[in-house]
């Protein structure tokens, strides 16, 4: 029965690995000159490197500068979104029923904006058998954006949080 790396001897293992075994050779004097060899106290003072999970986050700043500012939406791409949310917000109200419209999500702060940014609209009032009717006169309001439109009675807890803390009503 064959054996397992676990379960071979050095000497067993050397078969396969026959070049790692190799005794260390001594530089050519071209690199003895270049590398002074380095006196044992200062291997001693030799410190690990540290890894992602040691730095402070103003020392994460240095390496990923972009990163702590995340990016708003333009002006004009923000006006026509919350135009466009509050044209929705209306019909929703006229046509639908809807007793309460909140913009949530990146438009609401102004952040994380990205080409692929849509209009989140939590809703409350319509009914059951209305919402998919409604989901389709508010794409033929919306133009140039995608759109989400939530029901916060069936959401998960954590976007109800987000609704409720951070939403705009329109």
């Amino acid at each position: 029965m064959a054996k397992t790396a676990l379960e071979l001897t050095r000497e067993e293992w050397k078969q396969y690995h026959p070049g790692r075994h190799r005794p260390a050779t001594t530089p050519s004097p071209e690199v003895s000159e270049r590398v002074p060899e380095s006196p044992p106290q200062a291997l001693e003072q030799h410190q690990p490197a540290r890894t992602a999970a040691d730095l402070t986050r103003e020392e994460w700043k240095q390496y990923h500068p972009g990163w702590h500012r995340p990016p708003t939406w333009p002006p004009d791409v923000r006006e026509r979104a919350w135009a466009q949310a509050r044209r929705a917000a209306q019909i929703l109200r006229d046509q639908f029923g809807a007793t309460r419209v909140v913009v949530f999500g990146s438009l609401a702060h102004n952040l994380w904006y990205s080409e692929q940014s849509d209009i989140d609209l939590a809703v409350w009032g319509i009914k059951p058998e209305k919402y998919f009717t409604a989901i389709g006169a508010v794409e033929g309001v919306i133009s140039g954006f995608e759109f989400n439109l939530v029901d916060p009675q069936d959401c998960f807890p954590s976007i109800r949080e987000s609704i409720e803390e951070e939403g705009v009503a329109v």
